[in-house]
């Protein structure tokens, strides 16, 4: 297999005011006919964690990795050249490493916003590239495991001061990823898809009928034999605790983003997101941050312990009180803390990571959620592929000790997870990084949609409250699929 060496090529981004009298969720659909569109969506807004939301289309080139290799990049039908497709690294961090390698960006902006770089997701599964792990479940999602889009331009909204902007990358004239257009053709092309007529999302391929209830990949006696087992684990001093999760399918009855603006309705989060691909789609609405990097500072957002609230005010505040005085959930995040701190420690300079706040308290539409936040300042020279070596997957999703932990995942859950519980967002070309762990999140696959729940197995877990935490954690997610207000929903 030849491996093609990405041209080194030096970039700038260009940027100006833009006009638009609505949110970004009211111009999705005017992008929902074009090739790839994303959505990386602060649908929750937050003045430091859910402040801008970006959206565009039509990437110059897709980098896709599907075991057992090699990755792939795919490269836009309008770009020079006569190769469409270019073989990289049988590794899937490596082919990363080199493709942002060779993109090198000249004038980055504020460093709080994103000035271009590869937008998607990395799925869980890419775990076993970074450690040595059995493969005994059951791989039946089509999807690559990693899948990243390369955008000359976007939009981005500031949620704070309610303004918009529009943004383009320029290559040197002739280079391989010069389309032969400027920053401004890029923008006004995007501007016209914006403010063009909405127009009727096109037919999604769907099976025509809808179950009466969601298939599962556990029966409810197998989930909690697996809880029972998980726990037995613990007891053997093999773990300290595993997250251990089960998926529902059910028909598709509409296009993948009906879906998701009905699901950022009923549960918007900070780090939502909507990337489509043909005859594929994810949606999230993730209220974790699994990294975020800004220079040499990185964050880390683990979630550990969740209570389910009804809009009942007195419900919701015995709710709040249980999570708050829980010993149990108390000692699930103390242990992710650690293991992030560890996890962070091996690439951070000596002494700077610490734990900045633990154990705070977060309002969800759906559920409360107990979130600590550690930090750390990257050792010189770190590449974020480094970084997501150190890290990846998150140990909120996988358990304690990180690698027995997603040895024993392997073993109990009889699926892969694909994008479940690996992390959606953005690598970008100035270094920076923004991901969130994909959790609350639908996996739209051709005519079926996944939607997966899980929760951190402990000594003193009991089997029947872990098997409810997973139906309260997917509330939100039936709903949007089934098109019906949460309130209407009874999830068994």
């Amino acid at each position: 297999m030849a491996v093609w060496r990405v041209p080194p090529i030096l970039c700038k981004v260009a940027h100006r005011p833009f006009d638009l009298p609505a949110e970004p969720a009211q111009y999705l659909q005017s992008l929902a006919q074009a090739d790839r569109p994303f959505f990386l969506d602060s649908a929750a807004q937050h003045p430091h964690w859910g402040r801008f939301s970006y959206l565009g289309c039509d990437p110059l080139l897709t980098l896709t990795f599907t075991s057992p290799g090699p990755a792939r990049l795919e490269l836009s039908d309008d770009l020079p050249g006569h190769a469409r497709h270019r073989d990289l690294a049988q590794n899937p961090f490596r082919a990363l490493e080199q493709l942002s390698n060779a993109l090198t960006l000249a004038n980055p902006s504020a460093p709080e916003q994103f000035s271009g770089g590869l937008v998607g997701y990395f799925s869980y599964d890419l775990g076993r590239y970074i450690e040595r792990l059995p493969s005994l479940a059951c791989s039946d999602i089509a999807l690559p495991e990693l899948c990243l889009n390369l955008y000359d331009c976007w939009a981005a909204y500031d949620h704070t001061t309610g303004r918009w902007s529009l943004a383009a990358l320029e290559f040197p004239r002739g280079s391989w990823l010069d389309r032969g257009q400027s920053p401004t053709q890029k923008m006004d092309r995007l501007a016209a898809l914006l403010t063009a007529d909405t127009t009727e999302l096109t037919d999604w391929p769907t099976t025509g009928h809808s179950t009466d209830s969601p298939q599962c990949n556990f029966t409810p006696e197998q989930y909690l034999r697996a809880v029972r087992r998980a726990r037995d684990y613990v007891a053997a001093g093999d773990i300290f605790q595993v997250n251990l999760s089960q998926r529902f399918t059910v028909d598709l009855q509409c296009h993948p983003l009906q879906a998701y603006l009905q699901l950022r309705r009923i549960s918007p989060a900070w780090f939502a997101a909507y990337i489509q691909m043909p005859g594929k789609a994810i949606l999230s609405s993730s209220p974790e941050l699994f990294l975020r990097r800004r220079g040499q500072t990185v964050i880390t957002r683990p979630i550990k312990g969740t209570r389910p609230r009804r809009a009942q005010p007195d419900h919701d505040l015995r709710m709040r009180h249980e999570l708050s005085k829980s010993i149990k959930d108390a000692a699930e995040l103390n242990m992710i803390v650690d293991l992030e701190r560890n996890d962070l420690g091996r690439v951070c300079d000596y002494g700077s990571v610490r734990v900045t706040h633990h154990r705070q308290m977060e309002e969800h539409p759906t559920v409360f959620h107990l979130v600590s936040t550690v930090t750390g300042q990257l050792a010189p020279h770190t590449s974020t592929v480094d970084l997501l070596r150190a890290t990846f997957p998150g140990g909120s999703i996988s358990g304690a000790p990180k690698v027995r932990a997603m040895e024993i995942i392997e073993e109990l859950e009889p699926t892969r997870r694909s994008v479940y519980t690996g992390a959606i967002g953005y690598i970008g070309l100035d270094g920076s990084c923004q991901l969130n762990i994909a959790i609350r999140t639908i996996i739209a696959d051709g005519p079926r949609a996944h939607c997966q729940v899980g929760g951190a197995v402990v000594a003193d877990s009991d089997p029947d409250a872990e098997y409810q935490e997973t139906l309260d954690k997917g509330l939100a997610m039936m709903a949007a699929l089934r098109n019906m207000p949460l309130s209407q929903l009874v999830f068994k």
